[in-house]
């Protein structure tokens, strides 16, 4: 697998699920940077095609092998980049195979955000996470942590699996096999997410099915429910 990579070509090391006409794993950046545009610069992305010129200091709350903090540093100069991983082994990727970058990656949970290791405690203006908040233990203590280290205004932003409202979460055998499979610790409605928001800062302003406004099991897999197994 790791023969696969080129760290000169980020598609091959973006492994999210492929989005839209042209099964692209970099739409997700492009919804984030979206999401960046509308709220915070008050603008969107045709306005600014060259980049928002605008310093903003986002973090990849499970940046994985980095493809995100690459693909927005090439789009965005101007902002300062942070990600966290647990992952040794993506670590090492991100600091001795991909090409010189600005961003900092650090090794360390996505429960951190604000843990600078020389000391500094900047805040972030967004914090996001694509396919990686699911795996967390406490969503809930997660999103507090993220609410915690943003500066006044500031957004998060997910692109993840969510339970349909109505689902059994406790007593359907596919959400089961999908949370062991999938190593899904928090597998919750939206609807859970906005009643959280209220207790620690945020409030959810964007609920998008993106499954079915980019097709994605049409994309993926074939129009077909993906079969998973339990080893």
């Amino acid at each position: 697998e790791h023969g696969k990579r080129d760290p000169n070509v980020i598609t091959s090391y973006a492994v999210h699920r492929w989005l839209g006409p042209e099964a692209s794993t970099l739409v997700h950046y492009e919804l984030v940077r979206g999401e960046i545009y509308g709220r915070l610069l008050g603008t969107t992305l045709k306005d600014e095609g060259e980049g928002s010129k605008v310093g903003l200091r986002v973090f990849d709350a499970g940046c994985g092998l980095g493809p995100g903090l690459m693909y927005l540093e090439q789009k965005e100069p101007s902002w300062d980049l942070v990600g966290h991983t647990i992952s040794s082994e993506q670590h090492r990727w991100i600091t001795e195979d991909l090409p010189p970058h600005r961003f900092a990656a650090r090794l360390r949970s996505y429960d951190e955000p604000l843990a600078d290791g020389d000391g500094e405690d900047k805040r972030y203006h967004a914090i996001y996470s694509i396919e990686a908040a699911i795996h967390s233990p406490d969503l809930r203590h997660t999103l507090a942590r993220w609410s915690s280290a943003l500066e006044p205004g500031g957004i998060v932003v997910l692109i993840d699996d969510f339970l349909s409202v109505g689902v059994d979460r406790d007593n359907d055998p596919d959400v089961e096999l999908f949370a062991k499979s999938w190593l899904a610790n928090s597998v919750v409605t939206t609807t859970e997410l906005s009643e959280w928001s209220d207790g620690i800062g945020l409030a959810l302003v964007n609920d998008r099915d993106l499954g079915s406004e980019y097709q994605v099991l049409k994309r993926n897999y074939r129009g077909r429910r993906p079969e998973v197994k339990v080893q």
